[in-house]
């Protein structure tokens, strides 16, 4: 795959979206996007001799609401509770009386 072009098509003190415009090594023409963020989160499954990529859809959560569906017992996915375990113990690091 070869970039073409790209555009910053969002930005923000905390991430920036852009849109490439790509070429498959077919030659056809495509589209890709990429977010990229300073700090996050990355669970990635390993697996024998190699490692499990998702292609996964879904809306954020605030560490709130991941909180209050751990608490209620609804089914978190792993990203999310990867990201709340994180944010807990950076705040943790930060105030080392919590």
């Amino acid at each position: 795959m070869e970039r073409v072009n790209s555009r910053v098509v969002y930005q923000n003190p905390w991430m920036v979206v852009r849109e490439d415009e790509i070429r498959h090594p077919d030659g056809t023409a495509g589209i890709f996007g990429v977010v990229e963020k300073p700090d996050f989160a990355l669970v990635m499954p390993r697996w024998r001799d190699g490692f499990w990529l998702v292609e996964q859809f879904r809306r954020a959560f605030t560490d709130q609401e991941i909180a209050g569906m751990i608490r209620s017992e609804q089914i978190v996915d792993a990203p999310s509770l990867a990201a709340l375990t994180l944010f807990q113990l950076q705040l943790s690091s930060d105030n080392p009386q919590c």
